[in-house]
């Protein structure tokens, strides 16, 4: 059974690391793993910092790193933006994010504003789910943690729901320094040129 349940890890993770021209893809770095998102425009790459990586859900880009969900969202601002509004791409995209979310949870929020290490703006966010009482169990979901930013084309958004027996502190700490040091480029990065590079360090 144990070497069964290997064999699937193993699978995962070299399916994982197999690399598409298109999309998301996730190459191994010296401290983590390195989410590399091509599009012929524009792209992205952002390393987060971890140990044991498993594609729980790759098409609806679903990962788990040392046991905390991470998900990535790429949303096209044409789904939500309007130019005669006066807020600008994040404020509209979070107004666009909670309207749906208030439609089925009683949350309130409010969006910490922060820049990331190359200047670019960054809204953080969290939701605390309102559960009952008699649930204590330590898989049960309890916040949500929520991280974007944009670029000309679409809006990145990160996020992770945490449960009782994730460490709380870590989890931020880890989507924070995630968006903060997030990078992009026009056109695609050169996947083979990248992960080459990381491995020669």
């Amino acid at each position: 059974m144990k070497l069964h349940i290997l064999l699937i890890i193993l699978t995962l993770l070299i399916s994982a690391f197999s690399l598409s021209d298109e999309g998301l893809n996730v190459i191994k770095s010296e401290s983590g793993f390195l989410f590399v998102f091509n599009d012929s425009q524009e792209s992205f790459l952002v390393e987060i910092k971890g140990k044991k990586f498993i594609d729980v859900e790759p098409e609806e880009l679903i990962f788990s790193i040392d046991g905390q969900i991470v998900q990535f969202t790429v949303v096209p601002l044409k789904e939500f933006f309007e130019e005669n509004l006066n807020s600008d791409t994040l404020q509209q995209h979070f107004d666009y994010e909670f309207d749906f979310i208030k439609k089925n949870f009683k949350v309130s929020a409010k969006p910490i504003i922060q820049r990331s290490k190359f200047g670019r703006k960054v809204y953080y966010w969290e939701l605390d789910r309102d559960l009952s009482h008699s649930d204590t169990s330590s898989e049960t979901i309890v916040r949500q943690l929520f991280a974007t930013t944009n670029i000309d084309s679409f809006v990145i958004m990160i996020s992770s729901p945490i449960t009782r027996s994730n460490d709380y502190k870590q989890c931020r700490k880890k989507i924070v320094e995630a968006l903060k040091n997030i990078k992009f480029q026009k056109g695609k990065y050169d996947l083979e040129a990248l992960r080459d590079s990381l491995m020669k360090k």
